[in-house]
């Protein structure tokens, strides 16, 4: 087969079971199709926050579509579907995770939110823990439409991720 096109916030793995969800976009958010996301206290989907305060325990899901709720009000003006538990999604790495670690929501940096990264062991971050990472889907991102071109064998590159990647996770 040839050179395909994959983008992140893709089911790789289809499995008929497992329903995609819709969530009501909270105020003041823009989310893009493969942002990693949790669901706040009011139901809705939201970036993590940059705080340092950890989003242990909450419900994490993936984009699958975009919305732009930035001038918006809570309450359900615009809603997202979204890759719940059980699903196997692409999502883009914010840095090194290795396959078979535990993965997590990026807090660290404005420009990284929606990303994922390896889920610190032992420590009170892997709480946020929702998910693993087994494969890239080789090759980065590129440009602003967060394409990345594969080669389609039988096995995906095991390997280590960089910044960017689009790899293929596991949620739980």
């Amino acid at each position: 087969m040839a050179a395909q096109l994959t983008q992140a916030g893709t089911i790789t793995r289809e499995q008929t079971f497992l329903p995609i969800r819709r969530f009501d976009v909270a105020a003041n958010t823009t989310v893009v199709k493969g942002n990693a996301l949790y669901i706040n206290a009011s139901g809705q989907v939201a970036l993590p926050t940059t705080s340092g305060t950890a989003d242990a325990y909450r419900v994490k899901v993936v984009a699958l579509g975009s919305a732009d709720n930035g001038n918006g009000d809570n309450g359900g003006e615009l809603d997202v579907p979204c890759a719940v538990r059980g699903h196997f999604v692409t999502v883009v790495a914010g840095g090194v995770i290795r396959s078979g670690q535990k993965i997590q929501l990026e807090t660290d940096a404005t420009a990284n939110l929606g990303k994922v990264v390896a889920a610190a062991a032992g420590d009170a971050d892997a709480a946020d823990a929702f998910g693993i990472y087994w494969a890239k889907e080789s090759g980065t991102i590129g440009g602003s439409d967060e394409l990345e071109q594969f080669v389609d064998t039988e096995n995906w590159d095991q390997g280590p991720t960089a910044d960017n990647d689009i790899i293929e996770v596991q949620l739980f």
